[in-house]
């Protein structure tokens, strides 16, 4: 017993546990990015419109046109609606007596 207690006492012990702490320390501050490093993972704005006879679908589908737009450019890390930054969408009808509506969806992707 009393050489498991000398064990855990001696300084190359101490030294090693000094230094396992630390380097944890250092990787988990280099794994989480600051929050001007999270901003700088958003791309340019991204913008996108569909037509449709509802509004609703109009918009899903303008959504699906900006998700694969940013796939091809961007890859998709970045395709993930919820994720962008300044979103922002836009609905009206094509004329005034149209049944058709064009929704308009602009967001930077981010990841």
């Amino acid at each position: 017993m009393n050489s498991v207690k000398q064990f855990f006492c001696t300084k190359e012990v101490k030294s090693i546990v000094a230094l396992t702490a630390l380097s944890t320390f250092i990787l988990v501050s280099l794994g989480m990015p600051s929050k001007a490093e999270a901003a700088s993972q958003c791309k340019n704005g991204v913008s996108a419109y569909s037509y449709s006879v509802t509004k609703s679908l109009a918009r899903k589908q303008a959504r699906i046109a900006w998700r694969a737009y940013v796939v091809r450019k961007h890859g998709t890390a970045y395709a993930v609606w919820r994720l962008g930054k300044d979103r922002s969408s836009s609905c009206k009808r094509k004329s005034r007596w149209s049944p058709v509506y064009r929704c308009t969806v602009i967001a930077k992707p981010c990841r």
